[in-house]
């Protein structure tokens, strides 16, 4: 775990001659591996802290398209492939040291194999991207804990990677895992807006899968994407309510996967979805949003 100054660096290292070099150059090891190679060795995510602007997003790619943009969002790329499966795209880290009101520093980070929902009650923010995607074994998490709280003022959601520069520009944050993975179709990206004001910031999130039907006060995430874009007789929709509506402002949003740990989620005070949003669809995975 990082903790002190604000996290200005990160690196990875997949084998002993790259921890030695990162050791040299000043750089801390975060204790717990990613994944494992083929060649057996453990993959180590690394840090460094001084008095360089902080790191205030961390992003993940794995396809061409978000590498891309990624780079064009000024976006720094650390070159070295997460996916030591083998087999499948290869996954890289990417992270920006940011200024201004919606870029907060990130003052800790860590990571945990399998998920913890009490870090959450505790202020953590969970990368929304399995580090150790499609390596097989328990999924991976990195956490963050920024400077200051922060709130989510909108949220968006895309179907396709044409849009990524300009909301990566404008300070959006992208949950790194479609809601359509593991079934056919486009990939479907959850973006939101962080801010350290509580005033107008989400106070309800809602996903309906009959959205014809729907009868409740929320307003439809426009434009409006189907996120559960490979089955359209199965549509399913995100709603939103915004302002002051004696509930707490929503700090954060990510995507679950394993069901089993929907109590722990509630029981640490986070708001767990009931809509399954990868519903009727080819991959046999169930996914649900939580909103903290």
């Amino acid at each position: 775990m990082a903790a002190g100054g604000s996290t200005s660096e990160l690196d990875v290292s997949l084998n002993d001659d790259q921890e030695n070099t990162l050791l040299l150059n000043g750089f801390k090891k975060l204790p717990v591996p990613l994944s494992t190679t083929q060649g057996g060795d453990s993959v180590f995510l690394w840090y460094k802290e001084d008095a360089n602007p902080g790191i205030t997003r961390i992003q993940f790619s794995y396809t061409s398209d978000m590498e891309n943009n990624l780079q064009a969002s000024g976006y720094q790329k650390v070159d070295k492939n997460l996916n030591t499966s083998g087999s499948g795209d290869p996954v890289y880290l990417w992270f920006l040291n940011g200024r201004g009101q919606r870029q907060v520093p990130i003052q800790e980070i860590d990571v945990s194999i399998a998920d913890i929902p009490g870090k959450i009650r505790d202020g953590w923010e969970r990368q929304g991207f399995n580090l150790n995607r499609k390596n097989g074994g328990e999924h991976a998490f990195l956490w963050m804990k920024r400077e200051k709280i922060t709130y989510i003022h909108q949220v968006l959601i895309t179907d396709s990677y044409d849009y990524d520069v300009t909301l990566f520009k404008a300070g959006y944050i992208r949950v790194d895992e479609s809601t359509n993975r593991s079934a056919d179709g486009k990939p479907v990206f959850l973006w939101y807006l962080p801010s350290t004001k509580a005033e107008g910031s989400y106070v309800t999130l809602e996903v309906s899968n009959n959205i014809e039907s729907y009868s409740g006060d929320c307003i439809l995430v426009a434009p409006p994407v189907n996120l559960n874009k490979s089955n359209p007789e199965k549509k399913v929709n995100l709603l939103y309510a915004q302002g002051d509506r004696g509930q707490k402002p929503i700090q954060g949003l990510v995507l679950m996967y394993d069901e089993k740990r929907k109590s722990e989620y509630q029981s640490a005070g986070v708001k767990v979805l009931n809509e399954n949003l990868n519903s009727g669809n080819t991959s046999n995975k169930e996914m649900r949003l939580e909103t903290q």
